[in-house]
């Protein structure tokens, strides 16, 4: 039986992205809406330098747990574990904006 208290994603799980990761989500200075996800246990041991330097300053905006039935205002929290695994990293960008009409073009 897994415990409820884990942090980490099960290794090498064919349903998807483990049960909980613990997660830190930092905004960039450069571009406005940018959004770094990292795991919470060695955060920026696999982002990119050359991802780090186009996002100039860090800020942490919060610490969460992620889990399959958390809800994320604008990411699939699936697809942001697999990242997290995977990657070791998932970079929200913000939406295309039509300019003239102040909408989101998708």
């Amino acid at each position: 039986m897994k415990s409820p208290n884990r942090r980490d994603a099960a290794a090498g799980s064919d349903s998807g992205p483990g049960e909980r990761i613990a997660a830190q989500v930092y905004k960039g200075a450069r571009r406005e809406g940018t959004y770094l996800f990292v795991p919470a246990r060695d955060p920026f041991a696999r982002v990119p330098p050359a991802l780090l330097e186009a996002m100039g300053r860090l800020e942490l905006v919060v610490e969460v747990e992620l889990h399959r039935e958390r809800r994320l205002a604008q990411q699939d929290v699936k697809a942001v574990m697999r990242n997290l695994e995977d990657k070791g990293y998932h970079l929200q960008m913000p939406p295309a904006a039509d300019a003239r009409h102040g909408r989101s073009v998708h």
